[in-house]
């Protein structure tokens, strides 16, 4: 069956400007032409020219030039997905064919209250079926994980509240439900029952977004707000107060879990940029995690 003129034709463009596409990302991700100069090892003149030249091809300008400054402007963003997300796939395929695919770096973001219960496991997993990678972890903000995600500076993030993001696959690993925890010394620990009431006379240490919209802790005064679950399990260790916490790692954390009625959970999501069919160092990310989750309970 012969080709379409149009198939052809579209075909014929593309491989037209492949080559000023390492070009135009270069600039496009520095914004600054003798940096991406730098970067590709040629003059500035050159990488301008071959800008100029992607643009004649496409009809569209790219960038708004504002004095010496480049800026991408709407159809360059769009352009410059595409083309990340070209070679991406490239460099994936390449790897899968020389063998490659699950050799070096796999970078991994995990919000710090669950480095403790899912980094030794998804290590070992790792260790075990893919020597050859090495494991790199991290904590990124989920205001900022998926910006990292799409621009390449991390390969999976674990995040345990919604971030949306059309260009990210996103996977549910779990509901975690929510507990209320206090310390061993606190005058509701033994307590077979409690009420919320109670727990008002006291102190409430939220945090992060743990609890936020329950409707029984909306009703308690705040008294102190952390970041880290590690600090709120200190506090409420030496001090008359309450924290919430997902119930699968505050298991770890030497706190006492209170039984007051909380019908509240949050999400565990993995998220990452959507890959090729073949199989990769993502999905093998997705099954230590999911099987480090499961021997957990």
């Amino acid at each position: 069956m012969e080709e379409r003129p149009q198939t052809m034709e579209r075909a014929r463009l593309v491989a037209q400007l492949w080559d000023w596409l390492p070009a135009f990302r270069a600039v496009a991700e520095t914004q600054h032409l003798p940096t991406a100069a730098q970067a590709m090892r040629i003059s500035p003149s050159a990488l301008s020219r071959a800008v100029g030249l992607l643009e004649d091809a496409l009809g569209h300008a790219l960038f708004d030039r504002r004095g010496r400054r480049l800026v991408l402007n709407e159809r360059g963003v769009v352009f410059l997905e595409a083309v990340r997300d070209a070679m991406r796939g490239v460099h994936s395929a390449l790897d899968f064919m020389t063998d490659a695919v699950y050799m070096g770096p796999i970078r991994l973001s995990v919000p710090v209250p669950w480095m403790r219960l899912l980094l030794p496991g998804v290590a070992d997993r790792l260790a075990a079926d893919y020597p050859k990678l090495i494991l790199r972890a991290s904590s990124v903000p989920s205001s900022t994980v998926a910006a990292a995600l799409r621009h390449g500076d991390l390969d999976v993030a674990i995040v345990d509240e919604q971030v949306t993001d059309e260009q990210l696959a996103t996977e549910l690993l779990q509901h975690c439900p929510l507990g209320v925890y206090v310390g061993p010394g606190h005058r509701l620990a033994s307590s077979s029952e409690a009420r919320w009431s109670q727990l008002a006379e006291g102190r409430y240490v939220a945090t992060s977004h743990y609890g936020r919209g329950v409707w029984e802790l909306d009703r308690v005064p705040l008294s102190l707000h952390v970041d880290d679950p590690g600090t709120s399990a200190l506090l409420c260790g030496s001090w008359d107060a309450f924290t919430v916490l997902p119930v699968p790692f505050a298991q770890n954390l030497g706190l006492v879990r209170v039984n007051v009625p909380i019908c509240a959970s949050v999400p565990l999501l993995l998220l990452r940029r959507p890959t090729l069919t073949l199989p990769g160092p993502a999905e093998a990310i997705e099954e230590a995690v999911q099987a480090t989750l499961l021997a957990a309970h």
